[in-house]
């Protein structure tokens, strides 16, 4: 833990500012094998005037500090002492568990791994599967290709492992089971409401809009659309993107995945979220909190294939 206190508000600086300071201070001070191989998590409080704000923070291959979202006012009024209570609450369990990874000892990573996630191993039918970080995938920045390790016959060497706040396992599996999604190896909850699942990369597919549009391609994206809508389910986010083909002029043969399943749901039962990008051509009634339809789709799919 790192605190920084200042009488008022405003005076000497800013206190966030400073505090990253003196972490990178002490980083460049104390550059040694046990600094090179842990992440050095760390809280950094700030106590300015009666404002008190934390953020946590880690050593990856840069400083990455996470502003919590919220900053508590001392001088409030006593109805807010519940709130404060439970923050204060949770501050000490997370010193705990601070303590007790530090007394440990740590556990160590690679220069190589220490920009990625910390999740290393999933379970899955076949036991606990380790794994290394390759490389994000299209630089997305919770999508990563991983490497399997260790001798492992009944799965891939490569897999894609995906960290998202939602997602409808069981409509992915039941998909995959009809070969229109990515085959899935594990999902595992994770703290703070994160789910970590790990799918087959799809190798020598590419995405829809590297193609130019035609109708045996258009044929193939309607029949697996038919098969998820048949189901009763609407997928929510048909772009290109999130459509893979793979096509052989030799034998014009087409297969077709779609994949980004995180909005997926019985149709009319699940809703679209506050972050849907409104610059994307939608149906009408696809906005933010509006139940996402298989109508929707089919107008997603009508705008993909207007050209032939």
């Amino acid at each position: 833990m790192n605190a920084k206190v200042k009488k008022e508000p405003g005076a000497g600086g800013n206190l966030h500012i400073q505090n990253i300071a003196y972490y990178k201070q002490y980083l460049l001070e104390n550059q040694n094998d046990f600094i090179e191989k842990i992440r050095l998590p760390c809280f950094f409080i700030n106590l300015n005037g009666p404002e008190l704000s934390i953020s946590s923070v880690i050593y990856g291959n840069k400083i990455i500090v996470d502003p919590y979202g919220f900053t508590l006012s001392l001088a409030s009024s006593s109805i807010w002492l519940e709130d404060f209570a439970r923050i204060f609450h949770a501050l000490k369990n997370a010193f705990e568990a601070l303590r007790t990874y530090y007394n440990g000892p740590p556990p160590e990573i690679s220069s190589s791994q220490r920009q990625y996630p910390y999740p290393d191993s999933f379970q899955s039918n076949y036991g606990k599967i380790q794994f290394k970080y390759h490389t994000t995938l299209n630089s997305h920045p919770f999508i990563f290709l991983v490497d399997v390790l260790g001798n492992q016959p009944n799965l891939p060497r490569r897999l894609i492992v995906k960290f998202t706040r939602q997602y409808p396992y069981a409509i992915h599996q039941t998909c995959a089971s009809l070969h229109i999604a990515p085959e899935l190896y594990g999902c595992a909850t994770l703290p703070g409401g994160w789910f970590m699942v790990i799918m087959a990369y799809m190798v020598d597919y590419s995405m829809l809009g590297e193609y130019a549009p035609n109708p045996l391609i258009k044929a193939e994206v309607k029949k697996a659309m038919g098969q998820l809508h048949g189901l009763g389910y609407a997928h929510g986010d048909l772009r290109d993107v999130n459509i893979l083909v793979r096509y052989s002029d030799a034998d014009s043969v087409v297969n077709v995945v779609f994949v980004d399943w995180d909005w997926a749901g019985k149709d009319g039962e699940v809703n679209y979220p506050l972050s849907i990008n409104p610059i994307i051509p939608r149906h009408p009634e696809a906005k933010a909190l509006k139940a996402i339809r298989i109508g929707h789709d089919e107008f997603m799919f009508q705008n993909l294939f207007s050209s032939c």
